[in-house]
């Protein structure tokens, strides 16, 4: 669904890239695990996925793209957060200064359900993604 309303990063769980030569390496099939931790063929650092691990800073591209996007949202999908990660909890508030309606997807009420969110679907993300698309199909 995402790529179809012109995402092109919102699927990043089956890249894994070199974090110091920035090659996007193997898919993620296609990890040789018989050397392990598996490595960049250019560098020979650590091949990781690409995501943001607890405790760990948003690389400073990725950062800057997601504030950028959120400023330019129409439209802002909160699904399954309790918003309170930082800095990552800030970019939904920036979204809505910026005018975005945002619809919040979670079982329970989160930081932003009160404050910012228009529209709270309260379920799990499955069902009310499954419903959603249905209703847009």
């Amino acid at each position: 669904m995402p790529e179809s309303a012109g995402s092109t990063s919102a699927d990043t769980v089956g890249e894994v890239p070199c974090w110091v030569s920035t090659d996007l390496g193997p898919a993620q099939g296609e990890v040789d695990l018989e050397r392990l931790p598996p490595q960049c063929v250019a560098c020979g650092d650590v091949l990781r996925p690409a995501f943001v691990f607890f405790g760990e800073e948003i690389p400073e591209p990725a950062r800057a793209n997601s504030f950028r996007e959120a400023e330019a949202s129409d439209l802002f999908l909160l699904i399954g957060t309790t918003g309170e990660i930082m800095p990552a909890c800030t970019i939904p508030f920036l979204a809505k200064e910026h005018g975005a309606t945002i619809i919040e997807v979670n079982p329970n009420e989160s930081n932003y359900t009160a404050t910012i969110t228009d529209i709270f679907l309260q379920e799990v993300a499955t069902e009310a993604m499954r419903c959603l698309l249905d209703a847009l199909e």
